[in-house]
């Protein structure tokens, strides 16, 4: 009886994890994209010695 209970929420908090997990994936390709970015405008500005 507890199971038919908590099975609705079981599937929304997976649901909700996957829906985080995709998210953060493509967030974390947007900032790498950003600081592979701000590298190549900032780099070594030093002379070579």
């Amino acid at each position: 009886m507890i199971k038919e209970q908590i099975a609705p929420l079981r599937s929304w908090a997976a649901e909700m994890s996957r829906k985080w997990h995709f998210e953060g994936d493509k967030e974390a390709k947007e900032k790498s994209v950003i600081i592979r970015e701000l590298s190549r405008a900032l780099g070594s500005r030093a002379p070579p010695s």
